[in-house]
Order: C-alpha cells, then sequence, then structure tokens
C-alpha cells in the first residue's frame, strides 16, 4: 500500500483496533474504528500495538468507515483533513490545516470513506513522552465535523514491528514462514522487520550489532555467538530504522528433532540501547 503526502488512503483496511467514538456533531460524521499503525516492509501498514513509538518513525493515525458524507450537486463528495498534534508539555508541534485539497472532491460509495489516515513524521529531537494527534475530518457539502482525539507514546528504546521466521530461495530471497518448521540441515532465518530507532553518530552514521543464541528443548545451549555485524553493521539508515536485520542458523543432520529456541540481541552501539526477540521453531 502506497502512502502519499495527501494523508488518504480511501481503500478498506482490515486490522484488529480501538473502538472510537466521535466527539462533535457525531450525529452528522462517525466512523467505526480508529487505530495507530505504522508502516511496515513494502509499504504496509501494522498495527501499532499498545501505540508506543520511537522517535523518527512515522506515527499513522487510521480512521475506518468514516461518514456519511453528503453529496454535492455534480455527484461528488467533497471532504477535508486536519491534523494537530501536542508534545508531552501540552505544546502544539504541528499544525495542518486542509491537506486533502482536490483529492478530498470525489466520489464516495454510500457517502463513506472506507479509511482516512493522519500521519505525523517525528524526529529524534522531540521529547520522549505521551504525546496527543487530532485529526478533524470537515465535509465541506454537509457541513458536518468530526474531531478524533488519540494519544500515542515516543520513547527511546529499540522496538521492532515484526519478527518472522524465513528460509532462503533459490534465487536468494528469502520467504517468509508462518510455521515455522525446518528440516534438519536447512539454515534457519530469523528477520526482524523495522527495528529501530537507531542514534546516528557526529557523523551522521549508525552502527549496530547483532548477538545470537540457540537453545534446544532441554535449555541447553547449541550456539552462541556474538556481533555477528561488527564493522558491516555501519552506515546510515533511512529514518534511523534497520529495515530487515537477521541472524542466520546453519543445522544439520546430527541434531535432534523438536523445538528449538532462537534468541536475537540487538544492539545501538552508539545509543546504547539493546532489543532482544525470542522466537521458537521445529526441526524435522
Amino acid at each position: 500500500m502506497k502512502f502519499g503526502k495527501t494523508l488518504v488512503t480511501l481503500l478498506a483496511v482490515s486490522f484488529l483496533a480501538l473502538m472510537g467514538t466521535a466527539v462533535a456533531n457525531a450525529s452528522e460524521l462517525a466512523y467505526k474504528e480508529a487505530m495507530f499503525a505504522r508502516e511496515g516492509q513494502g509499504g504496509r501498514m501494522v498495527h501499532a500495538q499498545n501505540a508506543d513509538f520511537q522517535r523518527g518513525e512515522k506515527v499513522y493515525l487510521v480512521l475506518l468507515e468514516v461518514g456519511r458524507f453528503v453529496q454535492g450537486t455534480d455527484g461528488k463528495h467533497r471532504f477535508d483533513l486536519d491534523l494537530f498534534v501536542k508534545d508531552p508539555a501540552g505544546q502544539v508541534v504541528l499544525t495542518s490545516p486542509g491537506l486533502l485539497g482536490e483529492e478530498g472532491h470525489i466520489f464516495l460509495e454510500g457517502g463513506i470513506a472506507p479509511s482516512l489516515t493522519g500521519i505525523f513524521t517525528s524526529h529524534v529531537g522531540l521529547k520522549a513522552g505521551k504525546y496527543e494527534m487530532t485529526v478533524v475530518i470537515r465535509d465541506l457539502v454537509g457541513g458536518g465535523i468530526l474531531k478524533v482525539v488519540k494519544s500515542f507514546n515516543l520513547n527511546t528504546k529499540l522496538s521492532f514491528s515484526e519478527a518472522v521466521f524465513a528460509r532462503k530461495n533459490e534465487d536468494g530471497s528469502l520467504q517468509r514462514l508462518d510455521n515455522p518448521v525446518f528440516m534438519r540441515g536447512e539454515i534457519v532465518h530469523l528477520v526482524l522487520l523495522n527495528v529501530g530507532t537507531f542514534v546516528p553518530g557526529n557523523n551522521g552514521e549508525h552502527w549496530f550489532d547483532i548477538h545470537m543464541t540457540v537453545t534446544n528443548s532441554k535449555g541447553e545451549t547449541v550456539l552462541d555467538q556474538k556481533n555477528l555485524l561488527n564493522e558491516n553493521g555501519r552506515g546510515k539508515l533511512q529514518d534511523n530504522i534497520a529495515e530487515s536485520p537477521y541472524g542466520m542458523f546453519y543445522t544439520d543432520l546430527s541434531m535432534a528433532a523438536g523445538e528449538y529456541r532462537m534468541k536475537l540481541i540487538v544492539e545501538d552501539r552508539i545509543g546504547g540501547q539493546t532489543l532482544q526477540v525470542t522466537r521458537k521453531f521445529s526441526l524435522k
């Protein structure tokens, strides 16, 4: 899914979401659900659990099934979106009225916009803490107004959007496995998506490393590797986010079948923060 500058996506989105309530002119405009999301791999939105974001991330507030908008004499609907954000001290850090313009002049089936999205691009200079995002939807034909206020957190800890197991295809690409069962002799990949936010150094470059441990069903350590990246972990990361770092575990036929645990520790060598992720997989 591609996200444009207009902050509106008129496509159905399926999420487990937070229930929302209109706080102004609810009899004219309403919405079914509201949720915070972040941009995941391939540009698709991922539900942001607990509304926790890292400084430097884009914060998406998605409203589902917004309406009912009044149709104009030209057969189209016309609406707009205003966005406001306050920091933990209550100071306004973003004021963006009229974000849609002509892109809000379209026909809506049944007068319902399947999804409308407000986007706030945070940065590492912001204070950590609880922020308040306000999205105002205005029906420019019918005069209805919908105001939605939600809170999210910005912090300095490392986080990730998803952790997935994968195996390598013949062309070298990684194939996601929703059921992580591997044959002995295969290479097990554990991929972390959208890891950050990393702190850049004085030269603008980042430096992170990965440590990996694998244990068997008896709790015995079968692999313990430090500094998988070392100097290869240096470089500039877009938006201070590592898109898909991963660890690889080379299995062999001598290993016992059964359940294993793979632990990755991601270390920000500049910022000093660490992230620990443990996932289970099986060998046959």
